[in-house]
């Protein structure tokens, strides 16, 4: 069955070039072969504070589509524990606009439904072990805070900059499948 997918690029910096950019344009081009509807929102290219209301267009369009969604797949890098501020400015405009527009104030995405691909320097496992010691149970709830939503077990790249061409590669097919299955 087609879903709607809301595919987000959470990096900063829009360029093409960033790795955030080649696993979000993997993931679309799986999802679109499958016959998935697929919109696009590059954190990046928005201001997610503005100086506009939330008449603001860009506002209202990116909420409806964030409301159509029937996957969501988030792919930032992990800066300070943290996604970017950019990225979680967004989603508190989003939950703002939310309670004030709409007469059941929340974001109807459940969290079986997030696909969250997170990139960062350290390795995966350094991370993982950190987080353990911090003595933290949950460090997809804990560490990857994105206002109104809950993240299920993000997958972790780690050490971006340091892997050989062959596993970028690799991460991009595995993106491209998962927007097959749009999963």
């Amino acid at each position: 069955m087609p879903r709607n997918v809301l595919l987000i690029n959470g990096h900063p910096d829009p360029r093409p070039e960033r790795y955030c950019a080649a696993l979000c344009n993997a993931y679309r081009n799986g999802a679109s072969e499958a016959g998935h509807t697929v919109h696009e929102i590059a954190i990046g290219t928005l201001n997610p504070l503005g100086d506009a209301s939330d008449d603001d267009e860009s506002v209202r369009e990116a909420h409806r589509a964030l409301c159509r969604a029937d996957r969501l797949v988030l792919v930032f890098p992990l800066w300070l524990d943290q996604a970017p501020v950019v990225l979680r400015q967004f989603f508190a405009r989003m939950v703002s606009f939310s309670y004030a527009n709409c007469p059941a104030p929340n974001l109807p995405i459940r969290p079986e439904s997030i696909r969250t691909v997170v990139t960062m320097d350290m390795p995966a496992f350094a991370h993982r072990a950190a987080v353990r010691t911090a003595g933290l149970a949950a460090p997809h709830d804990q560490r990857v805070v994105v206002p109104g939503l809950t993240l299920a077990s993000p997958t972790f790249i780690g050490s971006v900059r340091h892997i050989p061409q062959e596993r970028r590669l690799q991460w991009i097919e595995d993106l491209h499948t998962c927007g097959l299955r749009a999963a």
